[in-house]
């Protein structure tokens, strides 16, 4: 009984798809194509960023420069402008300690080979944190 019972659930498992593969997945495009180039943009307040690349490139660096802390005086003064440089100074510390300085992945695009990540710091998350000290 345990034997048939095995070969049941062996038959239905070899029968269905994997469960990791979604049902949207596509295979890499004409692999034979040029790998594009990679885009890397972040945006002039640097509160947003996105990087374009192609599957089969090597992207780890542009990701570490996405991932990296801004400047956390420039991003105080952004979201509170009329604060005075001394009381900057005290909600630096808050912020490396909460680690709301760094961009955190938004979302990710597939477009054949070409990926576009994007990322941004939650502002609203930091003002709201920042008002309650």
């Amino acid at each position: 009984m345990k034997k048939i019972i095995l070969l049941i659930f062996f038959i239905i498992s070899c029968s269905n798809k994997p469960a990791l593969v979604p049902n949207d997945a596509s295979p890499l495009v004409n692999d034979d194509t040029a790998i594009s180039a990679t885009a890397y943009n972040i945006s002039v307040d640097s509160i947003k960023a996105s990087i374009t690349f192609d599957i089969r490139s090597d992207f780890d660096k542009y990701l570490l420069d996405v991932r990296n802390p801004i400047n956390k005086t420039f991003l105080i003064k952004r979201l509170f402008p009329s604060l005075h440089d001394s009381s900057v100074s005290m909600y630096k510390d808050e912020i490396d300690f909460l680690g709301l300085d760094s961009r955190r992945f938004v979302s990710m695009n597939r477009n054949g080979n070409e990926i576009n990540m994007k990322f941004s710091i939650d502002t609203l998350q930091l003002k709201i944190i920042l008002k309650k000290k």
